[in-house]
């Protein structure tokens, strides 16, 4: 990491200096502090042009998710057409705005010499965008090279174990959930109760539900929790949690056929 090397020759630098005309003491008082204050400054630095980066990308997707609600208006308000086709024509115009935002992505690349961290902060952003497109190749890929913090990087790496028959799956999901509280809780914690159903551990779902329970009180885990403790395990469902559910691809959110008037004569 070159800010840290930078940071270290600079505070050598300065130390010696100190040391020759106030001491050792001072010498090393001094150096340590401008260690400090050479890497806080290129770590100011650096952040600047990373923020501009995400700027970017997250006005591209902004602009994209504009078009494309108004496009759902329009096919809103001339009800009666291709339902099918409109759809493919969203998912396609999202999926070029997706890959433009992964596209400049690439703009971080230089930097990533100024901090080890910043590669896998970007591996795992283009993880998360490359999910959206369901190229669960190039986010098999990248899944090694990620960090997993918040509660959707989590959901998605567990889905992706899920659908790859991962073994580290119980592991993963012991190690990185336990802090998670609240709204985050009820997503990853129901996801791993989805998981334990379609294997069969109706059992071990119901466990996780309970702990579930004492770190949030989403509706969606309560209900789900009072229908396997009723051994309604059939009627178990995470849709409750909306477009955070359907967002792991693991489900289709059910539409419900839209009635057709008929003109009178």
């Amino acid at each position: 990491m070159l800010s840290l090397l930078i940071a270290v020759a600079v505070g050598t630098g300065v130390m010696m200096i100190t040391s020759r005309d106030l001491g050792t003491a001072w010498g090393v008082v001094c150096g340590l502090f401008m260690v400090m204050l050479v890497q806080l400054l290129i770590g100011l630095a650096i952040r600047r042009r990373i923020n501009r980066i995400n700027d970017a990308i997250q006005k591209i997707m902004e602009t994209a998710q504009a078009k494309i609600n108004r496009k759902i208006q329009m096919f809103q308000q001339r009800p009666g057409g291709n339902l099918r086709a409109a759809q493919q024509q969203l998912e396609k115009e999202q999926a070029a705005a997706v890959r433009e935002a992964i596209a400049a992505t690439d703009a971080a690349r230089p930097y990533y010499k100024w901090n080890f961290m910043l590669k896998k902060q970007i591996s795992t952003m283009r993880m998360l965008l490359y999910y959206q497109i369901r190229d669960f190749a190039e986010v098999d890929r990248l899944m090694p090279d990620c960090v997993f913090f918040d509660a959707r990087s989590m959901a998605f790496k567990l889905a992706r174990m899920y659908k790859t028959n991962d073994p580290g799956l119980d592991r993963f999901f012991q190690k990185k959930a336990r802090r998670l509280k609240g709204e985050d809780c009820a997503l990853v914690w129901s996801l791993y109760a989805y998981i334990q159903v379609r294997r069969g551990d109706v059992d071990g779902a119901l466990k996780t539900l309970v702990e579930a329970k004492k770190r949030t009180d989403n509706p969606v885990v309560l209900e789900n929790w009072e229908r396997l403790a009723n051994g309604k395990v059939k009627h178990f469902s995470n849709a409750g949690l909306g477009d955070l559910w359907y967002s792991l691809y693991l489900e289709e959110p059910k539409i419900k056929p839209q009635r057709v008037q008929q003109r009178p004569y």
